[in-house]
């Protein structure tokens, strides 16, 4: 329901503007943070249109159904610039002001969420530019138009979009607001590597050695601490759906030149095979919906890429229903820690 509703809001804006303010077609029009819904099915395959994109599956089913899509736009001045604001505020400030310095003046910017996500401050949030926004609600969801003119308040686009440009971690890593984790380690990889660390101390024989594969790998925490404590690694592979996630690992895992690479795509479908050893803390929801089959996906991955005798060490949720899945898909497999709400599992293909 929400995203329907979401589309059909955005629909009543872009009605707004045809049919008020008289932008018209062909228009050279950018959407960022886009989804497959009603309006984008309709109308991102015209060759005006061109969608933003970082996140690989939503990314491949936008391109799937012929929509002009990248994971960054690298074009500007553009007719109308639609953000689907993200959930983080900070970041929604960043891709706001952002999408004021593609859009042409005097054109317009339209941004939409539902209200649960940030949609009852946006024309607040408009209003921080010095802007003059038209608000249009509907089914929980809200979209503002805003134009670029004379008003805007150059000073607080450069301020917001300073919230969004990669910073220096006191670890010395790199990240941004927006992605997972992204100014600590979370508690799930923390548990996880503390009991791989313990567990490969006890029995030496199952130290990490030849090809690892991180399913999910974010911005490289697994990946650097174990390309860093286990030399007998020969190559580490990275899955990771977030574009921008990826390119920030690139840097953070620099020092480890020749023994990884990162690969932007779905860990869910990776086309490896005879993996020795696959490690993962895997997603279980999607923006505020819980989805725990994302990491039943996960775990029949890993089982497909591992040869036969290979380990996979998770982390999870204490309450969610992974057990059976990895009964399912491997020859064994165990919890070896329990500790503030998470469990650690091992299995053997």
């Amino acid at each position: 329901m929400t995203e329907q509703a979401l589309s059909s809001v955005i629909q009543i804006a872009l009605s707004s503007l045809i049919g008020t303010h008289g932008l018209s077609e062909p228009a050279h029009i950018a959407c960022l943070h886009a989804q497959l819904d009603d309006t984008l099915h309709l109308i991102a395959k015209s060759q005006n249109w061109v969608c933003e994109q970082g996140f690989y599956p939503d990314h491949k089913a936008l391109q799937t159904n012929g929509a002009m899509v990248e994971p960054r736009l690298s074009d500007s001045d553009y007719d109308l610039v639609i953000v689907m604001a993200p959930r983080t505020h900070q970041f929604a400030l960043a891709e706001m002001a952002r999408a004021l310095t593609l859009v042409k003046p005097n054109q317009p910017i339209l941004v939409a969420a539902m209200n649960l996500s940030g949609g009852r401050r946006l024309e607040d949030d408009c209003e921080r530019f010095g802007l003059r926004p038209q608000s249009f609600v509907k089914s929980k969801c809200r979209a503002v138009i805003a134009f670029k003119d004379k008003g805007l308040d150059e000073t607080a686009v450069k301020m917001a979009l300073d919230l969004a440009k990669p910073r220096e971690l006191a670890n010395g890593k790199v990240s941004r607001i927006g992605l997972f984790a992204w100014d600590r380690l979370d508690q799930g990889t923390e548990l996880l590597l503390k009991t791989m660390d313990a567990h490969f101390l006890a029995h030496p024989k199952l130290t990490p050695l030849g090809h690892v594969c991180d399913l999910g790998s974010g911005l490289g925490p697994i990946m650097d601490h174990m390309l860093r404590s286990y030399t007998k690694i020969e190559t580490m592979t990275g899955i990771e759906a977030e574009y921008e996630a990826v390119k920030l690992a690139q840097r953070n895992l620099n020092e480890h030149q020749g023994r990884f690479q990162l690969i932007w795509g779905d860990a869910r479908d990776t086309g490896l095979s005879q993996i020795d050893m696959v490690v993962s803390n895997p997603p279980f929801h999607t923006d505020r919906q819980s989805r725990p089959e994302l990491g039943q996906e996960f775990i029949r991955s890993a089982a497909l890429v591992l040869k036969n005798g290979g380990r996979f060490y998770c982390v999870a949720n204490r309450q969610l229903p992974y057990e059976a899945e990895l009964k399912a898909r491997f020859s064994s497999a165990k919890i070896l820690k329990e500790e503030n709400g998470f469990k650690v599992f091992e299995a053997i293909k």
